[in-house]
């Protein structure tokens, strides 16, 4: 698997490692998408990152574009939005599901900041488990796959 964050980035991982398997590259949704002019966003939306953190989640794409024509890498990329489940760190920067778990849970009211129209996708961590299985067993090669 190669992810955007590894160390090193995708340029460390040569096709002779790769070997000609299927790659499944995980990336961000609303980061690699950037900012929506319209909801709900689909999957053939531009892709317009307007962080740092989503170019380099939507660089690997390239990265395996790239490999697909020069090595005839066979790839599937999925998107995730924000991924939550059981043991999720509350400390975490995408723990709001936990967050709020745990102030529910402590007796406390969950605090919502700004006025209640920004929207964020979520997905069950069980969800993004079979998403990857699939991916790796069914992917098509070059297909985008958003759970």
């Amino acid at each position: 698997m190669i992810r955007g964050d590894s160390p090193g980035g995708p340029e460390d991982q040569s096709p002779g490692k790769l070997g000609g398997v299927l790659v499944a590259a995980a990336g961000s949704a609303g980061a690699a998408y950037g900012e929506p002019k319209q909801l709900p966003v689909s999957e053939d939306f531009p892709v317009n990152p307007i962080t740092p953190y989503g170019i380099s989640k939507h660089t690997v794409e390239h990265y395996l574009f790239t490999f697909r024509h020069l090595y005839g890498l066979s790839y599937t990329v999925l998107r995730y939005g924000n991924v939550y489940g059981p043991r999720q760190n509350s400390a975490g920067e995408a723990g709001v599901f936990a967050i709020f778990c745990e102030q529910i849970l402590g007796g406390k009211q969950p605090v919502i900041f700004g006025d209640g129209r920004k929207t964020r996708d979520y997905v069950y961590v069980d969800d993004v488990v079979k998403a990857n299985i699939l991916a790796l067993v069914r992917g098509s090669g070059g297909a985008r796959i958003t759970a």
